[in-house]
């Protein structure tokens, strides 16, 4: 009896490593798969930044050509004034965008740090099952060996325990 509560032991032992080892292999698969997904957000925003700063160059150029004909009167002011709203607006934007890009980074280290966490971990726990694993191994082996040597024991001592339960 003794002998099978430490085989249940082991196997539980073997089991729970195991399965820790699981659930850390898929921790580390969502961090990675997290961390992907914030590196293409961040390499979008950084796209549409450029983008918008572009346009921003433009509409200044295009701000300079009016104030030039607004001070030769050739046109209105208020042309000028609905491109120093579009200015603003996009100039608006790209500080949003500049803002949301600095705490996708500070998310991205965030992650990168939990990632760098869990594959210790991982490689702790895998190193852990390992060894139980090795240690279940031996053991069964050394098991199988008492076992059969418990078997011809028993075997052995049958008459004599006949005997006895007679008498």
């Amino acid at each position: 009896l003794r002998s099978i509560g430490h085989g249940l032991d082991r196997e539980r032992n073997r089991t729970s490593s195991r399965d820790q080892v699981d659930e850390l292999r898929r921790e580390v698969g969502d961090l990675r798969q997290r961390k992907r997904e914030l590196e293409l957000k961040l390499a979008m925003s950084s796209a549409q930044r450029a983008a918008d700063e572009q346009t921003l160059k433009g509409l200044q150029r295009q701000r300079m050509q009016v104030e030039d004909l607004v001070r030769r009167k050739v046109t209105t002011s208020i042309r000028l004034d609905e491109l120093v709203a579009q200015i603003d607006v996009k100039q608006l934007e790209i500080d949003k965008s500049r803002e949301l890009d600095r705490t996708m980074s500070n998310q991205n280290n965030s992650i990168r740090e939990e990632l760098l966490d869990a594959e210790s971990r991982l490689a702790k726990a895998t190193a852990a099952w390992d060894a139980t694993r090795a240690l279940t191994q031996t053991t069964s082996r050394e098991n199988s060996s008492d076992e059969a040597t418990q078997v011809d024991i028993d075997t052995l001592l049958e008459p004599l325990a006949r005997a006895l339960a007679v008498q």
